[in-house]
């Protein structure tokens, strides 16, 4: 995305947050199903072109920006700025697959490609065309390109549970289709998939109830998400984004000079402490559909204590807070 090379594992998207998982593809394994042929009987008077992606054309700027105003509110709305973010060159060995009908552009799918691999990109198409499943359709066709150039994996980015506009990626070659298993840090059969894997939902449960156990000797908390993990944040600012969407402010008010942080790492288990400078209630936080959300930027070292323990976990902030 843009000239940088990121991942996310959570998103905030139309005003709720959620779980990214990953997925890829083995070519090796890769088999045409029966929805590829329909689509390509049901697209066969367009015409297909692949070619290196050395610029970007009038032609798919007026695309995707025709594109654009039919998806939500956040959306990126410059393919520009989306792929290139203010450079001249793209510095990725990119590739495009352009449908046109007749001499008209209809859809687009831009992808990188590596010595291995390949990743889409973006994929964009006139929304007129919607009834031809072109946003399938183009994936279809790059999947198989990939596998014709004898690449080892493509993969398509991520779906978000409960998010429908991502789970066509999850009829895509599914036989062959594997997730990025977070926790367990490998890659796994997207059949092993399930949802008691998801992190967000544990760290929301953990800490609730840390929550309760500082309420109970004494230690106000406020449980906010990360204004930053948004669908259309800037990439650029990703050096400086924590990697956090949930976390616990204890905020020891005037006679403090730091605010507590609590994070729980479905990782490791763990409940971490950190501490930060003092943030303002009034200019960092706000109300957000329900939710408190922090909107600044952290720059933090290592948690400095760390415990599955809870109720350690309790009596060592409290200590730390008593010598503030």
């Amino acid at each position: 995305m843009q000239q940088s090379i990121f991942t996310a594992h959570f998103i905030n998207y139309q005003n709720d947050f959620y779980n990214l998982v990953w997925l890829r593809n083995r070519l090796d394994d890769y088999t045409e199903s029966s929805t590829s042929k329909k689509l390509k009987k049901l697209n066969s008077k367009f015409r297909i072109e692949v070619a290196p992606f050395n610029n970007i054309t009038d032609g798919h700027i007026a695309l995707f920006k025709k594109y654009s105003s039919h998806k939500p509110l956040g959306w990126p709305s410059s393919l520009t700025n989306l792929l290139l973010n203010g450079r001249e060159e793209n510095i990725y060995n990119s590739f495009v697959l352009n449908l046109y009908e007749g001499t008209v552009l209809i859809g687009t799918c831009v992808f990188d490609v590596g010595n291995k691999s390949a990743a889409g990109i973006t994929s964009f198409y006139d929304p007129e065309y919607s009834s031809f499943s072109l946003g399938k359709y183009l994936i279809y066709r790059v999947v198989e390109h990939c596998k014709q150039m004898q690449l080892e994996y493509f993969y398509p980015g991520y779906f978000a549970p409960g998010i429908k506009e991502f789970d066509y990626k999850l009829g895509i070659g599914n036989a062959c289709l594997e997730y990025y298993d977070l926790p367990a840090s490998r890659w796994l059969p997207l059949s092993e998939y399930s949802s008691s894997k998801l992190m967000l939902p544990k760290m929301l449960e953990k800490l609730t109830q840390l929550r309760y156990e500082l309420r109970a000797i004494g230690i106000a908390s406020t449980l906010a998400y990360y204004a930053h993990f948004n669908f259309a944040a800037e990439v650029e600012t990703a050096g400086g984004i924590w990697d956090f969407p949930v976390f616990l402010y204890c905020d020891g008010g005037n006679n403090f000079n730091l605010d507590l942080i609590v994070v729980y790492n479905p990782i490791d288990s763990c409940y971490h402490l950190y501490s930060s400078e003092k943030c303002s209630q009034s200019e960092d936080f706000f109300g957000y559909h329900g939710k408190t959300v922090f909107r600044n930027m952290f720059d933090f070292a290592d948690s400095y204590f760390k415990s599955h323990d809870i109720k350690l976990f309790a009596n060592v902030l409290r200590q730390v807070w008593a010598v503030q």
